[in-house]
């Protein structure tokens, strides 16, 4: 899932301040969202409107997705290029294409429903999240990669 544009004075349902932060915006959604939020951390924050544009999400509370469990891609069933390797932490970068189907290394996803790759600093959900998601007629998210999870 990634961010999405919205209208001015407007938050959506999932508000995007960085790649891999969101804001649930809805008890609602929250509500729907509680059984896959295991182990994410998630935090109440505020917003406060520092503009002239009218606002009708001051004061409502909204819930941060702030940290998500972390799995890799696998890059051999992936077929990854390698493109470098940092010669100080050996750290390495891989070029992933964007039409490639990335495969999840199953040994290091512990079935998380939300979770991030390290690879991809970006939310990842299963598909019954999404159908939860969608279900609810969720506003302000996009499904722009898909992977699976490999056969370990």
């Amino acid at each position: 899932m990634s961010k999405r544009g919205h209208k001015a004075g407007r938050l959506g349902d999932f508000t995007w301040h960085s790649i891999n932060n969101c804001v649930l915006l809805s008890d609602r959604l929250k509500q729907i969202m509680e059984p896959y939020l295991t182990p994410v951390t998630v935090r109440e924050v505020s917003y406060e409107n520092n503009f002239e544009i009218q606002n009708e999400n001051s004061g409502r509370p909204l819930w941060e997705i702030t940290e998500l469990p972390i799995a890799t891609v696998d890059i051999e069933a992936t077929t990854a290029r390698l493109i470098k390797v940092c010669p100080e932490c050996g750290d390495k970068t891989h070029n992933f294409n964007g039409e490639m189907l990335l495969t999840v290394n199953r040994n290091s996803w512990h079935e998380w429903d939300l979770f991030s790759l390290y690879e991809f600093r970006q939310f990842f959900v299963t598909q019954r999240v999404l159908d939860t998601i969608q279900r609810a007629h969720a506003t302000n998210y996009e499904v722009w990669r898909e992977a699976v999870i490999g056969d370990g």
